[in-house]
């Protein structure tokens, strides 16, 4: 059974880490992609600009979601986690062949934006598609553990591609072609996939839905706008903490982009033990509990995390950054199980996707390009902490709801 499981695991993951090396690399390099696209004699201005382009892919995050959550419920787990990864590795390779403004002109802002769109539209069924092919794959008393997995592959991802940026800003093409190209290598490995046992059972049962993305629009409202709360705080607390800090501590902290981009791998590669414990820890006990204190600890030290950020001290650096990694892990491990387990299997793929990239494409992606614009408005280079505790309130206060009025049966059963 464990060596299943493993095998399990290791199938799910190898795409997601890939898919999201490819999707999180051009945060990474903005910094260095900015004049290069965007050229403007205001940095920040160029800086902005990258990170319009940056949100531009969230937008196409729920569209993906919807595409491959109805090819997911449809014709099965597997197809749908080989498609995402194909559409991801194509444009990430272009993206890494593409010329610059001084080349091409106007043409070079605009074919970046189209490749981020196409991987938006990928990387929108990727995650959540691998959510649903691992917890529907594992015993009842491992789901919690199983799904975290989802995060872990997301993590490496996060954490190659971050040591890949901070080795290769002398070569920014690099980082896209390795991704491209690994991405393909990938492809060939998810040749081992099987097909979940609950769709098969479904399949063959022939209760597989024509129309499953109607059926969520109409009669699964409540539970979808309930589990978009919930991804708030761990999808801009994810984005803000290890895309765009690095940016931040360089810009706003004076911290070498280097140097920075070193300390966020250190960090992804903490969050990535940690999740895995935390994911263990959901199987004992009730998970939206553990999500209900992640969000009160960061509604009560996002502020004074983000003040040690600027004391000019590296250790009181690294000490924030750590603790805000072990909040964002306790919340954002059992999440990923909580949502498979709330929605019935046969609308599972597209309402996983759909509430995720929803909060994620209104949220997230315009996380970087939220925290700049708030610096630049308001003058303060604490707005980033205001805008986590707000997002903390609102998922805190979900979790606190679902905790209240849906309870162990809905949110724990195995």
């Amino acid at each position: 059974m464990k060596d299943k499981l493993w095998k399990t695991i290791s199938v799910g993951i190898i795409g997601n880490i890939l898919e999201w090396y490819d999707f999180i690399i051009y945060g990474y390099l903005s910094a260095v992609i900015a004049p290069l696209f965007f050229p403007h004699s205001d940095p920040t201005i160029s800086l902005i600009s990258t990170y319009c382009v940056f949100a531009v892919g969230f937008i196409m995050r729920p569209l993906g979601a919807i595409l491959f959550g109805h090819f997911g419920d449809r014709f099965g787990r597997k197809p749908a986690l080989m498609i995402s990864l194909l559409m991801m590795a194509i444009p990430t390779l272009a993206m890494g062949c593409l010329p610059t403004y001084s080349q091409i002109g106007i043409l070079a802002p605009l074919l970046l934006m189209i490749c981020r769109l196409v991987q938006g539209l990928s990387v929108g069924g990727e995650y959540t598609s691998s959510i649903v092919y691992l917890v529907e794959h594992s015993p009842p008393n491992r789901k919690g553990f199983a799904g975290s997995f989802v995060l872990v592959g997301a993590g490496l991802g996060w954490l190659l591609g971050s040591f890949v940026a901070s080795q290769t800003l002398w070569g920014w093409r690099i980082p896209f072609l390795l991704g491209g190209l690994t991405g393909l290598f990938g492809l060939l490995l998810r040749q081992f996939a099987t097909e979940t046992s609950p769709f098969t059972a479904l399949k063959q049962s022939q209760k597989v839905l024509q129309n499953p993305i109607r059926e969520v629009l109409f009669n699964q409202k409540a539970t979808l706008c309930l589990v978009i709360g919930l991804n708030l705080l761990s999808t801009v607390a994810g984005y803000l903490i290890y895309a765009y800090m690095p940016t931040y501590l360089h810009r706003e902290a004076g911290i070498p982009l280097s140097d920075a981009l070193m300390i966020n791998t250190i960090m992804l590669l903490i969050f990535v033990i940690l999740v895995p414990l935390v994911g263990w820890l959901s199987d004992k006990v009730e998970r939206v509990k553990l999500l209900f204190l992640g969000a009160v600890g960061f509604l009560c030290l996002s502020y004074p995390l983000f003040l040690m950020l600027h004391l000019q001290s590296v250790p009181l650096i690294v000490t924030s950054l750590l603790i805000m990694t072990v909040l964002i892990a306790l919340y954002h491990a059992p999440l990923p199980t909580i949502m498979a387990e709330i929605f019935p299997i046969e609308t599972r793929a597209n309402s996983v996707g759909l509430s995720y990239n929803l909060a994620a494409s209104l949220f997230s992606g315009t996380c970087p390009l939220m925290c700049t614009l708030m610096i630049q408005f308001t003058g303060s280079n604490l707005s980033p902490a205001y805008y986590l505790i707000l997002v903390s309130l609102i998922s805190g206060a979900t979790a606190l709801v679902a905790t209240i009025n849906i309870g162990k049966v809905a949110l724990q059963k195995n």
